[in-house]
């Protein structure tokens, strides 16, 4: 497919209103360039006739403006699982066209859990996404909503130290370890500082106090740095 510099790709999610997402895809093409095509993520879990509704009409309204439609069914409850999805699809679409067009991520409308899963893409391919907007519905127009580059830079102390933690955490299947399970696994002086360094980067958690020792918790982002 041939696009120009102002094409628009948008990803978005979808409410029980198909005029939600036809407004913002109106919006977009009167200030930005013309949509090319849409993906939705379509909330399979979720059994609901209105919703269903509106993913029929949109789907018809914009075969007849030759919007193409990729329907992408997600769960709307797996967290991990939507970044992760969706952050495919940003790359797959910026590898398949590079520069030739604008990704948008629509907050509107559909679950919550979908567009803050939307908004955390957006900080973790900052690089490629053009812009996220947000339809405010009591005035019809479209609203920004800013973000910056999400980055996670560790060290290789860091590194190795919660390599040893994931190994613990995914060798037993829970997500909470005592930390002196740790500290007794990484030879080093200094494991103790590295432990509040992964702290204060929102890594791994205190979750309460036993004994001497703390139990830690790891965050579910780690999933999405390369250590």
């Amino acid at each position: 497919m041939s696009l120009d510099e102002n094409s628009v790709i948008l990803i978005t999610s979808i409410g029980k209103e198909s005029k939600t997402l036809c407004y913002v895809i109106d919006i977009l093409e009167k200030e930005i360039g013309k949509v090319r095509e849409v993906v939705i993520l379509y909330p399979k879990t979720i059994e609901n006739s209105d919703v269903v509704k509106a993913y029929n009409e949109v789907s018809q309204i914009l075969a007849l403006r030759q919007i193409r439609v990729y329907r992408i069914d997600v769960n709307p409850y797996n967290f991990v699982d939507l970044v992760t999805r969706v952050r495919s699809i940003v790359r797959e679409k910026y590898k398949e066209f590079g520069e030739n067009y604008k990704i948008i991520l629509n907050l509107t409308a559909g679950r919550r859990s979908v567009g803050f899963a939307l908004f955390c893409v957006a900080m973790l391919e900052a690089d490629k996404v053009f812009q996220c907007v947000y339809l405010k519905e009591e005035t019809t127009k479209l609203m920004e909503i800013p973000f910056i580059k999400l980055d996670i830079s560790l060290t290789e102390s860091e590194k190795k130290v919660l390599s040893e933690i994931m190994n613990i955490v995914n060798n037993r299947g829970v997500s909470k370890i005592k930390e002196n399970e740790v500290t007794k696994r990484v030879v080093g002086t200094n494991i103790y500082r590295i432990m509040s360094r992964l702290k204060e980067k929102g890594i791994i958690k205190n979750v309460k106090r036993e004994g001497k020792t703390w139990v830690i918790k790891v965050s579910d982002f780690v999933r999405f740095i390369n250590i």
